[in-house]
């Protein structure tokens, strides 16, 4: 599937998930104002580092192996250590996350109120590490088609489960609403695979399990969750710098400017991730290597400028729609979050080429480098600058990170014997 079809497919899917995103938050704002936004993403931080652990982050390791393996019996033979894996640690976390509820009420939520909340999240760990495994494997073995139905589905009952719960239960129920999506998505998932691939995915047996399979699946999951809770720690300690500076409200307007930021970023990073990760593992020469990210650069950049220039222009719009009035301060630094996620989206493309080629400690590496600068920005900058200057701490760190992507590309790139002229 070329490009093209492959982005009109996930930009479809994305452009759905923003649609349904712009009306939950249109939702939270209402009933829980910037304060909520703050609760949810201490909560949405935390739960990305736990269900990072419970499956070992295998994901890009798990579409790398299925991409590269064409029988269905080494593709099944992978398949069987991944569930093995996402089951095993699964229960774990679940065990774990249980005896420490008290605890991770009192210092991640910094409420005591959300402990059946976090005894609730414990119970559906499972189902978070089942759905991105099966959301692997349909990436890795190129069915798009599937992949997009399946991730609209999961947005749609997202919509529905977080809107009600919030509108019943303020921000509690906006957290028991993103739970139940996960739960009820399993089923319905597996009853949809069981009638296309019949029970492929979902085999176990002890006699396929391989030590090798796991340390490769472990080794590349290694690197997904340092990158995923370098993101979620840096922006816990963003948020908590805020908040001891300012208040819980400008913290959640920090996040719902992050949250726009998030929506574009989808929009071009995640159908590039989709349609290169598989092809990079492929790739095997220079010139094929350089062909790739130069279709991707010049199909990118037109586009973004335009939804950069077209978001900047009617933000004032925008906000009002996203959010409500208590949220328009996002105007005034919008542009530095969005010139930033440019900068990322392009340094993602570079980020995925060092998954597919196993250099997994470069990106990791990188992101550390990201993450450090811009924790460091807000530190120098917040008590004189406020949000200004977070948001200005944001775009440099952002800067940095595409310019040491590129640097380590053209390491990459001497390393292998292809000198970069």
């Amino acid at each position: 599937m070329s490009i093209k079809n492959t982005f009109t497919l996930i930009t479809v899917q994305t452009v759905v998930k923003i649609f349904f995103g712009i009306v939950i938050n249109k939702i939270i704002a209402v009933y829980t104002g910037p304060s909520g936004f703050a609760i949810l993403g201490q909560f949405q931080n935390f739960s990305a580092i736990v269900t990072g652990l419970a499956n070992g982050s295998i994901q890009t390791g798990l579409v790398k192996k299925t991409a590269e393996n064409e029988s269905i019996e080494q593709r099944k033979k992978v398949w069987n250590n991944a569930l093995f894996l996402s089951l095993s640690l699964s229960i774990l976390l679940s065990v774990i996350v249980w005896l420490l509820s008290e605890t991770i009420a009192n210092h991640v939520m910094l409420d005591m109120n959300y402990l059946f909340t976090l005894e609730v999240f414990a119970f559906s760990i499972i189902f978070y590490g089942l759905n991105l495994y099966i959301l692997s494997i349909l990436n890795g073995i190129g069915d798009v088609k599937f992949y997009t139905v399946a991730n609209i589905f999961i947005s749609l009952l997202s919509l529905i489960f977080v809107s009600l719960l919030t509108i019943v239960y303020d921000i509690e129920g906006a957290i028991l609403g993103l739970i139940a999506t996960q739960l009820c998505a399993f089923f319905v998932l597996y009853f949809l695979l069981y009638r296309k691939y019949k029970n492929s995915f979902f085999t176990l047996l002890y006699s396929n399990i391989d030590s090798k399979t796991i340390k490769t699946l472990l080794k590349y999951g290694l690197a997904s969750f340092s990158s995923g809770v370098i993101l979620a720690v840096m922006m816990i300690i963003a948020r908590s710098m805020i908040v001891d500076y300012s208040s819980l409200d400008e913290a959640g307007i920090w996040g719902g400017a992050v949250k726009m930021g998030l929506y574009f970023n989808l929009l071009f990073a995640l159908p590039i991730s989709i349609h290169y990760l598989p092809m990079f593992s492929k790739t095997k020469n220079k010139r094929d290597l350089e062909n790739h990210l130069r279709t991707a650069f010049k199909f990118l950049s037109p586009l973004m400028l335009i939804v950069v220039v077209f978001t900047y222009t009617f933000s004032d719009l925008i906000i009002k729609l996203i959010f409500t009035n208590e949220f328009l301060f996002i105007s005034n630094i919008i542009v530095f979050i969005l010139i930033a996620e440019v900068a990322r989206v392009y340094a993602a493309t570079l980020s995925n080429l060092f998954f597919a080629k196993q250099e997994l400690v470069i990106p990791v590496r990188n992101e550390a480098i990201w993450a450090l600068s811009f924790i460091l920005g807000v530190y120098y900058s917040i008590d004189n600058y406020g949000l200004l200057g977070v948001s200005f701490s944001y775009l440099f760190a952002s800067c940095l990170y595409l310019l040491t992507n590129i640097l380590s590309y053209k390491r990459f790139l001497r390393k292998i014997g292809w000198d970069y002229n």
